[in-house]
């Protein structure tokens, strides 16, 4: 137990109320030697299983709900509606709809295929923006749409050949093994 000097910086000249205040602060050590932490600290609360946040926390301090408004509230005091919780897939508060998450990533990673597809449109936009100065945000899109046709056409293109080479490839390789 950590011990606190509890006598005041000035004690009291009569020795009869230097004693009465020792027996004081004896029997208040004495009393909260036994008990425990929250006891010994009424003031700070219990610890609670925050219904709000989800955390283990002590009563006092207080969790508030956050909300969110969605497109349009009918209710005219301006009370917010839905709930924010952002992690599902519906972005609604609760479980998601399909067994606890075993369905596709809300934000899948990119595989190789989408990384060359992301690499050849930068490449190729600045080509089709430099036809179109000044340029509109909608011009931008259908631009953008436009290298991305081109760029996926290009790349079929690429994995065909490269498909059509291995055959070749394969079908030399086994004409030679076949003479032996």
């Amino acid at each position: 137990m950590i011990q606190i000097n509890l006598l005041p910086k000035d004690l009291p000249k009569d020795q009869a109320d230097r004693i009465k205040l020792c027996d004081a602060i004896a029997r208040f050590r004495e009393a909260q030697r036994g008990l425990s932490y929250t006891k010994r600290n009424p003031n700070l609360g219990r610890m609670v299983n925050c219904m709000v946040c989800g955390l283990r926390h002590r009563s006092v301090e207080v969790c508030e709900q956050h909300f969110h408004v969605g497109r349009y509230d009918p209710r005219p005091d301006g009370k917010k509606l839905v709930l924010e919780a952002p992690k599902t897939r519906n972005g609604l508060f609760g479980a998601p709809q399909k067994r606890n998450y075993s369905d596709k990533r809300i934000n899948p990673h990119i595989n190789h295929r989408g990384q060359l597809l992301i690499q050849r449109v930068r490449e190729m936009f600045p080509f089709y923006e430099a036809e179109m100065k000044p340029i509109t945000q909608e011009e931008s899109v259908k631009v953008m749409q436009a290298a991305r046709v081109e760029a996926k056409r290009i790349l079929k293109y690429e994995r065909a050949a490269a498909g059509s080479r291995k055959k070749i490839q394969q079908f030399e390789s086994r004409r030679i093994n076949r003479r032996k």
